[in-house]
């Protein structure tokens, strides 16, 4: 197997490629979905394979566009995890930087002494080094090639595990970057987003481009690619349009988590202002009463932002994480119970009270029995 994979073709067509249906859909995510404005300096995120090499060559494409005007840099993170092929990778995206005369970064990361599962601490460290470049170019927005068979993955991944609102919005089309102070304000975008894998291969065949193959990417012991390989082709015979359905499911979702927030912003506000059995006033004590009444999914989000707020992180809640509790202040039963989570957060479930618990706290007045 050589280096570079050649799995482009010539092109079969006279269509100008800057009208192929792959630019039009990029075009359509950047000004809708993703809101990049005229002017704007995208760090393009390109990994050398089908996905990202299609992002770039449509966006070199758009860039000197009047309702664009993009300013483009090439980002490139070697994980170092394939070897030479890795080596490999960063050289043909260096390569085609050079080609498409655009500034190219090149970074590597140490994944060598990560902790936990491979596959998210490299998806970690990608993101920290593409805001580390970001920051020191002064470029706001950080393109990645997620395209809708991607979104419908995700949804699949995020089904089995039992996620809930949160969890099912998928993959988001535009995203502050967590964990960023900066002034830039870095923002993630997805601008192909809405387009299929079947667009993304037929564009590249269009222009003749090569792109790299991640062997990897063919291990079905891996639950993600096993979905890509066994179980999308067969949801996509029985209906052609499902990763654009997983798009619009996920956006319907967004809007849902949206909701949800500001009912349950609303709500703390109001168990902050009122307090609860004349206690203090306190967001984190709601009276169990008006919880039970509440609609489970607010009272859901509304304990979950409770618990962010007690430092219990984001990616340590997920959809299922509060079931318990749920199904505890909704019951009969009188006494305490306790439910732990992570970082020594708990939540303390009374007769009277519902009460979230920082770390280091005094344990919950328990109400009457």
């Amino acid at each position: 197997m050589t280096d570079v994979q050649d799995h482009a073709q010539r092109p079969t067509g006279p269509g100008d490629p800057r009208y192929h249906p792959l630019v039009r859909q990029v075009a359509r995510g950047l000004r809708s979905r993703c809101r990049v404005p005229a002017g704007a300096k995208v760090l393009v995120a390109v990994s050398g394979g089908a996905d990202s090499v299609a992002l770039l060559r449509a966006l070199a494409l758009l860039a000197d566009r009047r309702k664009f005007k993009l300013s483009l840099t090439v980002a490139h993170v070697n994980h170092h995890l394939r070897g030479e092929r890795s080596d490999g990778d960063a050289l043909f995206v260096r390569t085609l930087a050079s080609q498409l005369r655009l500034p190219c970064h090149i970074t590597g990361v140490d994944l060598e002494s990560a902790p936990g599962n491979l596959e998210a601490a490299a998806r970690r460290a990608r993101y920290d080094a593409l805001a580390t470049l970001a920051r020191e170019s002064g470029t706001r927005y950080i393109a990645t090639a997620h395209h809708a068979d991607d979104q419908l993955e995700t949804l699949l991944m995020r089904f089995i595990r039992g996620a809930g609102v949160r969890g099912m919005r998928g993959i988001a089309a535009r995203r502050r970057l967590r964990h960023d102070d900066s002034s830039l304000k870095l923002t993630v975008v997805r601008p192909m987003l809405a387009a299929e894998r079947t667009d993304v291969v037929g564009f590249l065949n269009t222009l003749g481009q090569h792109w790299r193959e991640d062997e990897t990417n063919a291990d079905t012991s891996l639950v993600r690619n096993r979905l890509r390989h066994e179980v999308i082709p067969l949801l996509k015979a029985i209906r052609a349009d499902a990763p654009r359905r997983a798009v619009a499911l996920g956006e319907h979702m967004g809007e849902m988590n949206r909701l949800l927030n500001e009912q349950a912003r609303e709500a703390l506000a109001e168990a902050g202002s009122a307090g609860a059995e004349g206690t203090e006033p306190d967001g984190n004590r709601i009276d169990r009463a008006q919880a039970r009444a509440m609609n489970p999914m607010v009272l859901t989000q509304m304990l979950r932002r409770s618990l962010m707020q007690a430092g219990v992180g984001r990616d340590q809640l997920p959809g299922h994480a509060l079931h318990g509790v749920i199904e505890a202040v909704r019951g009969e039963a009188g006494g305490v119970r306790s439910f732990d989570f992570a970082g020594g957060a708990k939540v303390q479930v009374t007769a009277s009270l519902v009460r979230v618990v920082p770390p280091a706290t005094p344990p919950a007045d328990t109400g009457s029995a």
